[in-house]
C-alpha cells in the first residue's frame, strides 16, 4: 500500500509518467482502482496485491468533515 499520488483510471498524471506505474506494476491487482464508495472518488493511495484474495471490502473515508478538508488525500477502510 501507498502514497502513489495517481488516479487509476488517469486523470491528471502525464501520459508517461501513468503509463511507467502501471507497466512497473503489471503483475499485481490494482484493488483500489475506479471510484471508492461511499464517496465516489478515484483514489490517490493504492493496495497493490498478488496471489492474494480480493479484500472483502473496500470503502472511502472522507476526507472533508464538518466543512473542514482534513487532507489533500481520503481515508481507505479496506478489509482484506
Amino acid at each position: 500500500m501507498g502514497d502513489f499520488n495517481q488516479r487509476i483510471p488517469r486523470k491528471y498524471s502525464p501520459q508517461n509518467v501513468y503509463n511507467l506505474m502501471i507497466d512497473t506494476f503489471s503483475d499485481f491487482d490494482i484493488v483500489t482502482k475506479n471510484n471508492i464508495q461511499p464517496i465516489n472518488k478515484l483514489s490517490i493511495d493504492h493496495l497493490y496485491t498478488k496471489n492474494c484474495k480480493q479484500p472483502k471490502t473496500i470503502q472511502s473515508i472522507d476526507n472533508i468533515q464538518n466543512n473542514i478538508k482534513l487532507s489533500d488525500h481520503f481515508g481507505l477502510d479496506i478489509i482484506i
